[in-house]
Formats: structure tokens, C-alpha cells, sequence
């Protein structure tokens, strides 16, 4: 049986990325996540 049904909450626990850059990376990903309403909740080097 298909669903079309769009869950909110904490469907994704965490995301590690390695990168060179983590400044532009972090204002590269907040923008996205901003974008489709996902708070960024952590940052770490």
C-alpha cells in the first residue's frame, strides 16, 4: 500500500560531513535546511 502522507519530526537523528571549508559549509547548509523549514540544532568542527 502506497502513502502519501509527509511525517514531521525527527526523521533524520544526525549527519556527519568532512569538509575543508566549515564555515562555508555551515552557511551553505544552513540556507538549505532553512529553506525546507529543517532547524540545524548543532554545529561542530
Amino acid at each position: 500500500m502506497e502513502s502519501n502522507t509527509l511525517h514531521r519530526g525527527r526523521l533524520i537523528d544526525h549527519i556527519l560531513l568532512v569538509v575543508e571549508d566549515f564555515e562555508a559549509s555551515k552557511n551553505f547548509y544552513t540556507a538549505v535546511l532553512s529553506a525546507l523549514e529543517i532547524p540545524v540544532i548543532t554545529h561542530r568542527q
